[in-house]
């Protein structure tokens, strides 16, 4: 997928669920990042961004734990030494799916290029 092709996912999502644009695109790479392959010791992190965004679970501040035990988890395994590896796409995606707070149109902009860069190898 494209940028072009991530945000009209998104702004069909924001129009059949009637919400934001930033949850709207949160749900959009969720639903990506589902099918890559997930590690272990990150299934716990994936399953509370799921809870957030799909089920309306927890606070900002659960997503904040969550971003901190991501962090935690790449520093005890050492892949964030090497997250340019095709092999580590779902760690390098992740991330992107534990912020919070909405953004500018901008900012998601960028959002859904990097993602697409990191998933899809499009840059």
């Amino acid at each position: 997928m494209t940028l072009l092709e991530l945000q009209a996912a998104a702004d069909q999502v924001t129009t059949v669920q009637a919400t934001d644009p930033w949850k709207a695109q949160m749900l959009v790479l969720l639903h990506f990042i589902k099918e890559l392959q997930t590690p272990a010791q990150l299934q716990s992190v994936l399953h509370t961004a799921d809870a957030h965004w799909n089920l309306g679970k927890g606070t900002p501040l659960t997503l904040e734990t969550a971003k901190s035990e991501f962090w935690a988890s790449l520093n005890e395994s050492e892949t964030d030494t090497r997250l340019d590896s095709h092999d580590t796409r779902f760690d390098r995606a992740l991330p992107y799916v534990l912020e919070p707070l909405g953004a500018d149109e901008d900012y998601r902009s960028d959002i859904g290029d990097w993602f697409a860069g990191v998933v899809w190898d499009i840059r």
